[in-house]
């Protein structure tokens, strides 16, 4: 017998309300029949029945059914408008008729159905004994709708949809249950939706497909709770939920173009729907040969047909960049550009700054440049001095652009003058011009620079906790962490300090994130065991299993440094059995593992995984340009690389894989160049003297 005692509810099962068993009304002392199986005396009556009706009992049968029917429905619509004790009576007036009902006609199938209903209302709740009731009502009656789909629904709970190990024999029954009921009611949307879920976990890409089209099609449903519960609130009962499902589902069946088609008509009606812009950018990246070309015929159309619409423009354009077709995007994005300049000089900008990435990431440093600046010159924006607070944010945003440019091209004098242009742009106030001003010099190995100025914003917003660890960072790349833990841990005193006293009050300082901070600087510095304590004491600070896992994570780490390999190993595992699909886990136990020079096809899967979770975090596109590296895949270890630098050029690992892949290929100038950038970005005395080694030096 299974009690349902899950957070879902038995109401959800049938859009009925509970009843607390505390507030429940004592039923009178059972008679011996009482003591049995209500579905197994009601069985035996079905059996023992003759087939013949008076017609009196027939009438009396369906008023009883009726008169049951309305005490469960004052129930299941009282919304806790009326105390237990009035429900509970409800429930058991409802019981009395529904009974009644069976005794005066044994093969009345909707009486057997309420009843099952009723099992499953409210506390004792028996889903067993609710099957083995709607069964009942199918010996008589196998269509009967009702039963069906509370068969089909309590099979659904029993299967374990939506959790991680799913019950295969329930869910067979269910979808068998699903079926009738959608071959009873066609249209009925709920029953597609749920074999589309079972097809999906079923990986049966053919019925998935046909179950959503159906899904798609299907009139809309008024009772969604159960679905939404069953699978953990992920997705609506809606068609917009299929379309979404379906474009998917027909990309990865190959059917490419069909898929696109359809999720960029969704996006047309919803140009602001995030999973659909992520599933067509994963459509894009993934497009290879053939399937590219189907990619793009299918944006093609959906744009020719809203050729207004940013978002399909942008993805096209991506698309022909991703296809090598780099001159038909910039023809595309000009010409939306000057279309748009006359009416919205905003978007204007918009599509300068699609194109200005597109160039970028083709390595055209140049043009990228060029349409960045245009973007800036179609809002008019420097030399206004009443910037708002959107032109300001877009202006930073195509700064940050051109400066990150500037640094890739190793064009110094350039990042200083863009950041006197920023400077000038918003005025003395704003710390974006400081803070461009700080990395550059930490960029450039400057860091002595770079500590005067966070020194100077220090002495104007000494509470600042960006500021106080961006200088606690610095003097540690610098060689003093003593020096750096000491001060950011004055800082903390002072800051808590300010949290009582000040007027008006400051947020309150977060230790288990400054805690983390200091394991992190001890982390950089080599100092495992500090690295150990530091993350145990926010281990202790930490509130709820995420903060937990992030701290055990920072521990695993400290581990891996102090040289117990075996310790950061287990942590890691351990994370990973809880929450399998963690970005951080997968990628610091790959890259550990190459590191050790060990099971590099294991490293490359879960770094891989990590990717697949966050496609532009530079350290995971590291870690797996670096595990294609170690397995001899050279040409695949630069490609990554390089999306890595670009996500992040003043990462000193990365620069000194990138030259090391170079190095491989005898490209002995370009893997110097490298390396000295990564010497120059360095900061620890192992890192420094390892790279001096490659450049040739003692």
């Amino acid at each position: 017998m299974l009690k349902i005692t899950s957070s879902i509810g038995v109401a959800v099962l049938v859009g009925a309300m509970t009843i607390s068993a505390e507030a429940q009304v004592p039923a009178p002392s059972p008679t011996p029949e009482a003591t049995l199986k209500l579905s197994r005396i009601l069985s035996a009556k079905l059996t023992a029945s003759s087939g013949s009706l008076s017609q009196q009992n027939a009438a009396k049968a369906y008023g009883k059914l009726l008169e049951g029917e309305r005490y469960l429905w004052k129930v299941k619509n009282a919304r806790g408008r009326r105390n237990p004790a009035a429900q509970q009576e409800n429930l058991r007036n409802a019981k009395l008729a529904l009974q009644d009902a069976v005794a005066a006609n044994p093969r009345l199938a909707e009486a057997y159905t309420a009843l099952a209903e009723l099992a499953i209302t409210a506390p004792p709740t028996d889903v067993d004994e609710a099957i083995e009731l709607a069964n009942l009502a199918l010996t008589i009656k196998k269509d009967n709708f009702g039963a069906r789909r509370i068969l089909a629904r309590l099979y659904t709970f029993k299967s374990g949809l939506g959790t991680r190990a799913v019950d295969l024999a329930n869910s067979a029954r269910a979808v068998d249950e699903w079926k009738f009921v959608a071959s009873l009611d066609p249209r009925y949307m709920e029953a597609w939706a749920f074999l589309a879920e079972f097809y999906e976990r079923q990986a049966n890409p053919s019925e998935l497909i046909a179950a959503l089209e159906k899904w798609r099609s299907s009139a809309s449903a008024i009772d969604t709770q159960f679905y939404r519960q069953m699978t953990g609130g992920r997705s609506a009962l809606s068609p917009e939920t299929a379309t979404l499902k379906l474009g998917e589902a027909l990309i990865k069946s190959g059917k490419t173009q069909q898929g696109i088609e359809m999720l960029a008509e969704s996006l047309a009606d919803e140009p602001d729907n995030e999973a659909t812009v992520d599933l067509l950018r994963e459509a894009i990246r993934s497009s290879k040969g053939a399937d590219a070309g189907k990619a793009i015929s299918g944006l093609e159309q959906a744009s020719f047909a809203n050729p207004d619409n940013f978002t399909l423009l942008d993805l096209l354009a991506r698309a022909y960049a991703a296809a090598g077709r780099i001159a038909d995007s910039a023809k595309l994005l000009e010409n939306a550009a000057s279309k748009a300049a006359a009416t919205d000089t905003s978007m204007a900008a918009a599509y300068h700054v699609a194109l200005g990435e597109i160039y970028e990431r083709a390595d055209r440093s140049n043009d990228a440049r060029a349409s960045f600046e245009k973007a800036i010159v179609s809002r008019e924006l420097e030399g206004n001095a009443d910037l708002s607070d959107a032109d300001r944010i877009f202006l930073r945003s195509v700064f940050e652009r051109l400066i990150r440019l500037a640094k890739a091209q190793e064009r110094s004098d350039d990042v200083l003058s863009l950041i006197e242009r920023a400077r000038k742009s918003f005025g003395p106030n704003d710390g974006f011009a400081d803070r461009e001003l700080i990395s550059h010099y930490r960029d450039t190995g400057k860091r002595s620079e770079a500590i005067k100025v966070i020194a100077a914003q220090r002495s104007k917003l000494p509470l600042d906790e960006g500021l106080a660890r961006q200088e606690a960072t610095l003097i540690t790349e610098v060689g003093r962490i003593d020096e750096a833990v000491e001060g950011y841990r004055k800082f903390m005193t002072a800051r808590l300090a300010a949290t009582t006293n000040s007027a008006p009050a400051l947020p309150p300082l977060d230790v288990f994130s400054s805690q983390l901070f200091i394991s992190h600087l001890y982390s950089q510095s080599g100092r495992g065991k500090e690295a150990v304590e530091s993350a145990n004491q926010a281990l202790v600070a930490a509130k709820g299993s995420e903060r937990r896992q992030i701290a055990r994570l920072s521990i695993a780490t400290a581990l891996q440094m102090s040289g117990d390999f075996a310790g950061a190993e287990n942590t890691l595992r351990d994370i990973l059995r809880e929450s399998p699909e963690n970005p951080v886990a997968l990628n610091n136990l790959g890259y550990f593992l190459l590191e050790r020079n060990e099971r590099f096809d294991e490293a490359l899967k879960l770094i891989r995984q990590a990717v697949d979770v966050d496609p532009t975090n530079p350290s995971y596109l590291d870690s797996l340009g670096w595990a294609h590296f170690k397995l001899g895949k050279v040409a695949e270890a630069e490609m990554y690389l390089k999306e890595a630098l670009r996500q992040d050029s003043s990462s000193p690992t990365i620069n000194e894989h990138l030259g090391d892949v170079f190095a491989a290929q005898s490209k002995a100038e370009l893997a110097k160049s490298y390396w000295q950038r990564s010497l120059t970005l360095a900061s620890e005395a192992k890192d420094i003297e390892r790279l001096k080694k490659k450049l040739g030096g003692k």
